[in-house]
C-alpha cells in the first residue's frame, strides 16, 4: 500500500488570533495561516480602527467600528494591517484555508 500524500493547501483549518493595534500600521496578524483562503477581521473594541494597505491611517482606512467585523476571501500571501484611532485596540482575527 502506497501513501497518500495530501498538499497542505487541501487541509482545512481555521485559526484564531488576537492582535493588538495601536497608532501606527499593523499587520494582521503578524505571522499568516500557510494557504490562507479567507480572513474575518472583529473590532470589540469602542473604539474605532481603520483597515487598509500599509500606507493604512485614520484619513484613508477602511472603517471598523464597535462590534463590526469585515470578511474577506485573501490569499495567503495578501497583507492586511490596521491601524487605531486612539491607544491600543486588540482585534479579533479568524483565518481559513
Amino acid at each position: 500500500m502506497t501513501d497518500v500524500i495530501i498538499p497542505q493547501s487541501l487541509k482545512k483549518q481555521v485559526r484564531s488570533t488576537a492582535v493588538i493595534v495601536s497608532t501606527g500600521a499593523t499587520l494582521l496578524p503578524a505571522e499568516r495561516l500557510d494557504y490562507r483562503r479567507a480572513i474575518s477581521i472583529k473590532n470589540p473594541n469602542l473604539t474605532m480602527v481603520y483597515i487598509g494597505g500599509g500606507d493604512v491611517s485614520t484619513a484613508n482606512g477602511y472603517p471598523l467600528r464597535q462590534n463590526e467585523a469585515y470578511d474577506a476571501d485573501l490569499d495567503w500571501d495578501s497583507l492586511i494591517y490596521a491601524i487605531a484611532s486612539a491607544g491600543t485596540q486588540t482585534l479579533r482575527i479568524l483565518e481559513f484555508s
